[in-house]
């Protein structure tokens, strides 16, 4: 969308909110029109922010995000506040775009290397550790580290950038996230695919060449099943309940339950499942230990808090982005940020940790920028 077209959007909602926004009232019993002004004016912004964004599943998904939100009355403070946080990254996401892809590797590779140094100092035993010694992650729970250093990788498939590859193997390995080290695995099974592609070589890249290939992946991933993580636990893991549990609900609430209801109305639907947590009644007060707080997985959260459309939209674009990556319309360090991105929001809740989702929105940015580079 052109500038002028934002600026017209612009001047259209601030003009008829002038004499308009004192008939926006919410019709909910016991509401303040207090209120009800504040939340139409909190409606009325996002509708103004959504031109700003470039992007058509950008725009697609906080209009799904927005009416989801505005939709649950009376209003719930966490969906507000998830909303937020979705306009923030979006509006990272359009930041980054406008930025100069080097520039924002070169801030990756300085992250990696800092979360890194962080990483020796406590195996020294010369910073804090909060998961045990045995897995170090900096600050973070040791698959939020993995998945930030494997977000970091691509940036580090450089040729002045090289040297870090093998350090940040080492960080993966230490965190012990086999989230983050598969989808490393498919990220760089998608950069050498695009190097041989965009240079010609898929007709030089022989039968015994791929044969290679598969063979040293899997003895990576034998090597890494028996000595770093057990494969047992990863499919046997209370994860594949809750997802079952979550495909359920849709049944009865398929255009979802709103943003941040996982963590309030996820563990009352699972609470006859002692797997996921323990819910119980005492004194007329509700006590929940050890719940699922999280589904660790973007797309059945998603799909759980706003619907079904919102996951559509979601595969609407990650075909819409496997297509380019396989027509050479994406650059190949973007192409495997993207499918890293991709592969880690099926294990783990990537836009749910800060850090992580500041990551998570420079590669969507960098993406969209390429794209737009080649119309």
């Amino acid at each position: 969308m052109r500038a002028t077209d934002v600026k017209k959007i612009h001047e259209i909602l601030l003009l008829a909110a002038v004499p308009g926004l004192m008939f926006c009232i919410v019709p909910v019993t016991g509401m303040e029109l207090r209120l009800s002004w504040q939340l139409a004016a909190i409606w009325l912004g996002g509708l103004a922010f959504t031109a700003v964004l470039s992007s058509w599943w950008w725009k697609g998904f906080f209009l799904l995000a927005l009416a989801r939100t505005a939709t649950i009355l009376p209003p719930a403070y966490e969906a507000y506040l998830g909303l937020l946080m979705i306009a923030l990254f979006l509006a990272a996401a359009e930041g980054f775009r406008r930025i100069d892809p080097d520039r924002i590797m070169d801030g990756m590779c300085l992250a990696a290397i800092v979360l890194l140094l962080w990483m020796s100092l406590q195996q020294c035993g010369w910073a804090k550790t909060w998961f045990g010694p045995e897995r170090i992650a900096g600050p973070f729970n040791p698959v939020s580290g993995g998945v930030f250093l494997a977000l970091c990788l691509p940036a580090c498939m450089r040729e002045d950038r090289l040297l870090l590859i093998p350090c940040i193997a080492w960080g993966i390995m230490m965190t012990g996230s086999s989230t983050a080290f598969l989808a490393a695995v498919a990220g760089t099974l998608c950069f050498v695919f695009r190097r041989y592609r965009d240079q010609g070589f898929l007709k030089r890249f022989t039968a015994r060449s791929g044969f290679a290939v598969l063979l040293v992946l899997i003895v990576l991933t034998g090597i890494w099943f028996s000595q770093v993580r057990s494969f047992g636990n990863m499919i046997q893991g209370e994860r594949w309940t809750a997802w079952k549990h979550a495909a359920w609900s849709l049944r009865s609430e398929a255009l979802g339950r709103g943003i941040g209801t996982w963590q309030t109305v996820f563990p009352l639907l699972a609470s006859g499942d002692r797997r996921l947590g323990d819910v119980r009644n005492e004194g007329r007060t509700l006590v929940m230990n050890d719940i699922f707080a999280e589904a660790h997985n973007e797309y059945v959260q998603t799909a759980f808090e706003l619907g079904i459309p919102a996951l559509l939209l979601i595969a609407a674009f990650m075909t819409a982005t496997a297509w380019a990556i396989l027509r050479g319309t994406i650059a190949p360090h973007v192409a495997m940020g993207m499918t890293i991105l991709f592969a880690i929001c099926f294990g783990w809740h990537v836009f749910h940790v800060a850090p992580t989702a500041l990551l998570g929105s420079a590669w969507l940015g960098l993406s969209e920028s390429r794209r737009r580079e080649d119309r």
